[in-house]
């Protein structure tokens, strides 16, 4: 009679670290990732966390594995506000701080550039387009104040030209 207790089952085929390594380079060759992302790809595939940190290190020391560029990469992502990237770099297990990636600036840019491209299609609905405005924005990550602070000047200014 067979066992099927998943305790006593016979271990998976153990795989090399060659065959880890081809895996592992594969995996970079398609996509950035973080050292947190690439250990837990890793662990999927049946990697020891010895044959994971022979690796890693290995990885890191040719270059192909960089948390601050993970990092760096996130911050010039257009569109997006520091809790966007804040989030994502958490979701990633990178320790990095938005706020030390993008300076003040950036993040006003960003958000001005965001309210340029898009306030006629918000300006057509009034005050529905404006809390539209207000929640598309949040919701990629900018501060609430700034965005509020920011749309007023908007609809205001072009509210005026519309009057003149």
């Amino acid at each position: 009679m067979e066992d099927k207790n998943p305790v006593n089952a016979t271990p998976a085929k153990s795989i090399t670290l060659e065959e880890l390594k081809a895996y592992a380079f594969r995996a970079l060759a398609q996509k950035q990732l973080s050292e947190h992302e690439l250990r837990t790809r890793l662990k999927r595939r049946g990697a020891t966390p010895e044959q994971s940190d022979q690796l890693i290190e290995l990885l890191k020391g040719y270059g192909y594995l960089n948390d601050q560029e993970v990092a760096r990469t996130l911050a010039r992502k257009r569109g997006v506000g520091r809790g966007y990237i804040q989030q994502k770099l958490y979701e990633k297990g990178v320790k990095a701080s938005a706020k030390t990636l993008r300076d003040d600036e950036t993040e006003e840019e960003e958000l001005q550039a965001l309210i340029d491209r898009n306030l006629e299609k918000w300006q057509r609905d009034g005050e529905k387009g404006f809390r539209r405005a207000v929640g598309f924005l949040v919701r990629r990550g900018f501060e609430y104040g700034k965005v509020l602070t920011l749309l007023k000047a908007s609809f205001q200014l072009d509210m005026s030209d519309l009057d003149g």
